[in-house]
């Protein structure tokens, strides 16, 4: 399972980290990014997102680069490598995707639904994740 409602632990905003962590690098593609800068030169492009109830990994790439680029995808859940380098650098994307999203219309009332649900409910979790919530020393444990 995966998205918001799968995170367990204390670390909120887990799900949303480990998206930004996968495309930091595999086994056999070890280039941080390496995704991006593949589909990039083969006229695509990358993007992921998560949800309460899934994570979705997206790319658009020509026709005669789709065989790599779903190696490269599948890697991120074959072998991961998660490295430690990347995590403040993957921590602070997600502070400034929090940052912006703290900015729109919409989220006073996201807060107040969150903050008013039942404590025992996935959906109370604060799913953004920020540096408050991921710069932790066990981070690579959780």
């Amino acid at each position: 399972s995966s998205g918001i409602n799968a995170e367990y632990g204390a670390v909120q905003g887990q799900a949303h980290f480990l998206e930004h962590m996968l495309f930091m690098g595999t086994k056999k593609y070890p280039t941080e990014n390496q995704a991006d800068k593949y589909a990039s030169s083969n006229d695509g492009w990358i993007n992921a997102w998560t949800d309460d109830t899934s994570t979705n990994y997206h790319f658009l790439v020509r026709n005669d680069a789709l065989y790599n680029m779903t190696d490269i995808y599948a890697q991120f859940f074959i072998a991961p490598l998660l490295k430690r380098e990347a995590m403040g650098r993957e921590m602070m994307a997600v502070q400034s995707e929090y940052d912006i999203g703290a900015s729109m219309d919409f989220w006073p009332q996201h807060e107040l639904m969150v903050g008013s649900s039942n404590p025992n409910c996935p959906y109370s979790r604060f799913s953004t994740g920020s540096i408050s919530t991921l710069n932790r020393t066990d981070i690579q444990d959780e």
